[in-house]
């Protein structure tokens, strides 16, 4: 089948439009998964490891002869 110049463009239009479609429709799923994930993340149970906070206590310098 030959096509005529006007044809393909229109052609390639409809193609360009139907990737353009898919296109925007992974972005949104890209979106809706990435808002999904984001409150799955570990919330921060300490600033600062409580071993560590007690090394001033019991730390190997504070107390050498314990």
């Amino acid at each position: 089948m030959v096509m005529n110049r006007d044809q393909r463009v229109t052609r390639l239009r409809e193609r360009h439009a139907i990737a353009r479609h898919r296109l925007n429709v992974v972005v949104a799923a890209m979106v809706i998964i990435e808002e999904f994930e984001e409150p799955q993340r570990r919330k921060r149970r300490w600033w600062v490891k409580p071993w560590i906070q007690r090394r001033s206590l019991y730390g190997q310098y504070e107390t050498p002869f314990a």
